[in-house]
């Protein structure tokens, strides 16, 4: 019995020894590359598919050969669009699964959350929805292939003045990202002459905005300028103002993640207006790379998300980028080069289009005008 005991117990050994070779053999086999996006939560409407679209890029270089002849292995975390989640997620791809690169994360709050760890560990990080205007100049190692709400919102400013509004009355989330377009927009807006007569941020967790909508009423404003992080306040927003009556009378001047189909079905059709609008990153579906893309992304999801297809292409370009950069390198750890190939490169062309990433975290990319027409066809127009 003692010896059937021991022969067992050594066969456990063994079978544990080699468990442990198998898995290490396997990462050793593969470039693990860290993904953090909010896969929960309000944003998860655009951080669910922009993982997704990093995962088709992930088989395609498989598909093809992978990285330095290894398979490429995207980590996923959930990073709820939440400081303390994304930045547990970070330590943990660094320290456990240590990864060189990490994607995302996928909202401003998480970028920003994860910068000081990914700046001190010295991993090249490409956030590729992330918009806040304090990204830039964050750290040496973190980049962005999308637009700073600061650039996009400046389009959004510039319109709204050619439109002849001069008043503004904003209201905005009281969150990273709806604060830069709020920030970014006065910025701008100001510059041409306009005036911003009042600003109020709430709170995530209120759910009644009619205090403030009336209160903006008494101000006569020539349009409300309104911003959050997820549909979810966007919703209650303009059913609000339409219950109040204020929706017919005010043009809308709409942060990017205020206007979707989404939003759209939601409440209803309300964004079927011209006068509510948004600028935000943008696409030329005509451009092969892009088409190609999203064809895929629809072949194999069956639909294209209710989310502006940018932050699709943009999450797919990331993993390129990275492949691209380490490809230079001839190596997945020198993060020192992947950081200078990637700070160097202008006009990379890719889904998004023709992109100039820079050093600072502030990217030159397409910008276009995003509404709902009266019939309700979501419209997309690139701005010059």
């Amino acid at each position: 019995m003692k010896n059937k005991k021991l022969i067992f117990g050594i066969v456990i050994v063994l079978l544990v020894i080699i468990i442990l070779v198998y898995g290490q053999n396997n990462k050793n086999n593969e470039i693990r590359i860290g993904l953090i996006s909010p896969l929960t939560g309000s944003a998860a409407a655009y951080g669910e598919p922009a993982m997704k679209s990093a995962l088709i890029a992930q088989d395609e270089i498989n598909q093809n050969g992978g990285i330095l002849g290894k398979k490429v292995k995207l980590i996923v975390e959930d990073g709820k669009c939440d400081g303390t989640t994304a930045a547990s997620a970070a330590n943990k791809l660094i320290s456990i699964d240590k990864v060189s690169i990490i994607l995302g994360g996928h909202c401003s709050t998480e970028t920003l959350a994860i910068a000081p760890i990914v700046e001190k560990a010295k991993v090249v990080t490409i956030a590729s929805i992330t918009s806040s205007p304090a990204v830039t100049n964050i750290g040496s190692y973190i980049f962005r292939n999308s637009p700073s709400s600061e650039f996009y919102t400046a389009k959004s400013a510039d319109y709204a003045y050619s439109k002849g509004y001069r008043k503004i009355a904003a209201l905005y989330e009281n969150k990273d990202f709806p604060v830069g377009v709020y920030q970014a927009f006065l910025k701008e807006f100001t510059k041409l002459g306009g005036e911003v007569i009042s600003n109020d941020p709430f709170n995530s967790d209120v759910n009644d905005l009619r205090s403030y909508m009336i209160k903006i009423d008494k101000e006569n404003p020539d349009a409300v300028l309104f911003a959050s992080q997820g549909p979810g306040a966007s919703v209650t927003f303009y059913k609000q103002m339409k219950e109040l009556g204020l929706l017919s009378k005010y043009p809308i001047i709409a942060g990017a993640q205020s206007i979707s189909p989404i939003i759209n079905e939601q409440t209803g059709g309300l964004l079927n207006n011209p006068n509510i609008f948004t600028t935000d990153a943008f696409v030329d579906t005509n451009n092969t790379k892009s088409a190609a893309f999203l064809k895929k992304y629809e072949a194999i999801y069956k639909q294209l998300p209710p989310t502006n297809i940018a932050y699709l292409a943009t999450s797919y370009d990331a993993v390129y980028l990275a492949k691209e950069a380490i490809e230079s390198c001839n190596s997945f750890t020198n993060t020192e080069c992947i950081k200078e190939y990637i700070g160097n490169l202008k006009d990379w062309s890719g889904a998004t289009g023709l992109v100039t990433l820079g050093k600072i975290g502030n990217p030159i990319t397409p910008i276009g005008l995003h509404y709902f027409d009266v019939d309700g066809k979501e419209k997309y127009r690139e701005l010059k």
